[in-house]
């Protein structure tokens, strides 16, 4: 790392937790998925920190970070962020979870909602395959555009020049 990006440990649970942190502000908390750790959020930290205080902790049973007999369930990994974010007094945070770190913070704001400030999900888990076609149609705009309208005209071409898709056919 370089800059003001330091490294320190927390004790939490009674597990010790290594992370990277810098800067100040509001704090926003980087959540690293399975396999992960602290050092995914490299390239994210510092520019993060021209605006926050980042936090990006390896989670328990990766990285720098204890590696308990536990059984490593959201539950249990909720609880870790929750005291995380208790043992450095950081109030309402910001959280950004990648992968598994999706579904963690997933978790962690449905059992902490007054703790939670913003949420990003980064190729989150635990969204589950439940989401209908309408849902999915109204979150992705360019999708919607394409079923009301057709594909639009490539660039440079006119869209009579394009090759007819279903709705123009005969």
């Amino acid at each position: 790392m370089k800059g003001n990006v330091v490294s320190r440990y927390v004790k939490v649970n009674d597990v010790n937790i290594y992370y990277l942190t810098a800067a100040s502000g509001p704090p926003v908390v980087l959540i690293h998925g399975f396999g992960g750790s602290a050092s995914y959020w490299q390239l994210n930290i510092e520019p993060l920190a021209e605006h926050f205080a980042v936090y990006a902790p390896d989670m328990v049973g990766s990285g720098c970070s204890d590696k308990p007999r536990a059984k490593y369930s959201l539950k249990y990994l909720d609880q870790m962020v929750n005291g995380f974010v208790d043992a450095l007094e950081l109030g309402r945070v910001s959280l950004i979870g990648h992968s598994l770190g999706g579904a963690i913070v997933l978790e962690f704001a449905v059992a902490h909602p007054d703790k939670v400030r913003k949420l990003v999900l980064v190729s989150s888990a635990g969204l589950g395959s439940g989401l209908s076609f309408p849902p999915l149609l109204l979150s992705t705009p360019a999708l919607l555009n394409w079923v009301l309208f057709g594909p639009s005209p490539a660039p440079g071409l006119s869209s009579s020049a394009q090759a007819p898709h279903a709705g123009h056919l005969g």
